[in-house]
């Protein structure tokens, strides 16, 4: 088996097995659409894929395994474990820890690289894919009631436009899903 599938195996299992919140399903489909986007851009803006798909497979491990708090941090810390053990040079781990670690765009480090930026928009352009899924989730595990799950699905679209928004060629491609959720989740929820 190869190391790159070995890594995704890992992940996998991380985000099917967690028992830290009710979402692992979730979590596995959301890594799968990061990489579709990071992988997409990588291609138009000639980056490096294998760094970048490999810091798309792993950013949010340390989320499903321990806590969303930090869990840049924890991801990274992870990340360079994971792929020491499977002897990856180092100036590749490096380079997944870095995009790893500045992908949520608003915890510091902020992203400089190519790769870096594809993660972190990448990550963001996801959330387009699970809208809904976003919207039942966070009704589900908080105990939201649908139009506060509205609202905060309509600050999360918001927040993940900006990220988009900062490289041309994902706004060209998520516009049109931009404006598709900004009409779904428009009309506020009567819930009495």
């Amino acid at each position: 088996m190869d190391k790159l599938k070995k890594v995704e195996e890992i992940v996998k299992a991380s985000c099917l097995t967690s028992k830290r919140f009710k979402a692992h399903k979730f979590q596995w489909a959301h890594v799968q659409s990061v990489r579709k986007f990071a992988i997409e851009l990588a291609k138009k803006l000639n980056a490096d894929i294998e760094i970048v798909d490999m810091a798309a497979l792993l950013h949010d491990i340390g989320r499903v395994r321990y806590s969303h708090e930090d869990h840049e941090k924890t991801s990274a810390e992870d990340s360079e474990k994971i792929l020491k053990e499977l002897d990856y040079p180092n100036e590749f781990i490096k380079k997944v820890i870095r995009a790893v670690l500045t992908h949520r765009g608003s915890a510091l480090p902020e992203p400089e690289t190519t790769e870096e930026k594809i993660v972190a928009c990448a990550d963001a352009m996801s959330h387009f894919d699970n809208l809904l899924t976003l919207f039942y989730v966070y009704m589900r595990d908080f105990e939201k009631t649908p139009e506060e799950a509205r609202e905060w699905t309509v600050g999360k679209i918001e927040k993940a436009w900006r990220k988009v928004c900062k490289i041309p060629e994902a706004k060209e491609l998520l516009e049109e899903k931009y404006k598709a959720a900004k009409l779904i989740f428009a009309d506020k929820i009567q819930w009495d």
